[in-house]
This record gives C-alpha cells, sequence and structure tokens, in this order.
C-alpha cells in the first residue's frame, strides 16, 4: 500500500525544479495521514488479538512461550536466541508480554500527536530489530514503511 498511498503525497514535488521556481505547489498531506492510521491500524490488528488471547495474564508469559516454541519447533536458534533461552526471569518476559500490548494498541493513540507518532515509529524499529534478534523473525519489509 506504500506506493499507492504515497502516489497521492506529491512526494517528488518538493525537490522538483518547477517547485524551485514556484511553478508548482506541493500538496498532499492527506496522503501522508492516510499512511499513519493505516500502520496504526496495522498494528491494533496486531495487538487487540493478543489481549483476546490472555497476554494480560500473570499465569505465564506468552512472549517467553512463543520465544520456546520458535526456539525448538521453528528451530530458530541463531543471533540473540541462545543467550535468552536460559534467561529465567519470569518478571522479564512478563513485563515484555505488557511492553508489547502497549506498544501495539497505543499506536492508534499515538495518531494524536505527531511528534508521539514518530516516537512511536522510532519503537517499532527498535521493537522489531529486537524480535529479529531474539526470534529470527526479520521484518525487513517494514523498515522501509517506518
Amino acid at each position: 500500500l506504500l506506493p499507492l498511498v504515497m502516489s497521492f503525497s506529491a512526494w517528488g514535488a518538493h525537490y522538483s525544479i518547477d517547485s524551485r521556481l514556484g511553478k508548482m505547489q506541493a500538496s498532499g498531506t492527506w496522503s501522508v495521514s492516510l499512511l499513519a492510521f493505516l500502520l496504526a491500524f496495522a498494528m491494533f490488528t496486531a495487538g487487540f488479538p493478543k489481549v483476546l488471547g490472555g497476554w494480560l495474564s500473570l499465569q505465564g508469559s506468552a512472549v517467553e512461550y512463543h520465544f520456546i516454541i520458535n526456539y525448538f519447533v521453528g528451530e530458530r536458534t541463531s543471533l540473540l536466541a541462545s543467550w535468552f533461552f536460559g534467561f529465567d526471569q519470569a518478571l522479564f518476559w512478563e513485563c515484555l508480554d505488557y511492553f508489547t500490548l502497549f506498544f501495539e494498541l497505543g499506536f492508534l493513540l499515538a495518531l494524536i500527536r505527531p511528534a508521539l507518532f514518530r516516537f512511536f515509529v522510532f519503537l517499532a524499529l527498535g521493537f522489531h530489530l529486537l524480535t529479529g534478534a531474539l526470534f529470527n523473525i526479520l521484518f525487513l519489509s517494514h523498515y522501509g514503511l517506518y
């Protein structure tokens, strides 16, 4: 969707010769807002099922469960996975559960302020880098969007 939405943004007009000569006005800021909303909604749709699926339960960590499944069943043992495999700190894993939910659900609320939304996009970069290092699940296509 990125090229489709951004095709209405005049993304090349700011640095064009016509723009520099004052013959063309860059417009289309609604498309950037639409792109921000689509990103926030996509993150919300990733987080909401986690709430329904019990990620807020204190009876164990969903992140740790997924980590163990990825480690043994998916054989994703490279990068930082081997180091975290022996990390038996329940509070750490539970904090990752809550952070994931706050992060994914908070994207919609972050739309209220552009600076807050940019901060959430910055968090998304770190979140997906950590996910890649820990779970060996790469989100390479996401980085261009961010």
